[in-house]
């Protein structure tokens, strides 16, 4: 099986709308991964700061 990885370089702006595209855009590079292939996901979650942003990124990107 192929892994695929998902780039993700933030930019520490404070700017709403900067943090805005941001998430935007890493929500669709999540939804264009999911869509690629019919392998189930499997997320793991501690319930930390990161395993929690990384949970409602995934959440958001499969609802759309």
């Amino acid at each position: 099986m192929k892994k695929r990885i998902i780039d993700i370089k933030i930019d520490k702006s404070s700017d709403p709308d900067a943090i805005e595209n941001q998430v935007l855009k890493i929500t669709g590079q999540i939804k264009e991964l999911y869509q690629s292939d019919n392998l189930p996901w499997v997320i793991g979650y501690s319930g930390g700061k990161d395993s929690t942003a990384c949970l409602q990124l995934v959440w958001n990107a499969v609802l759309e």
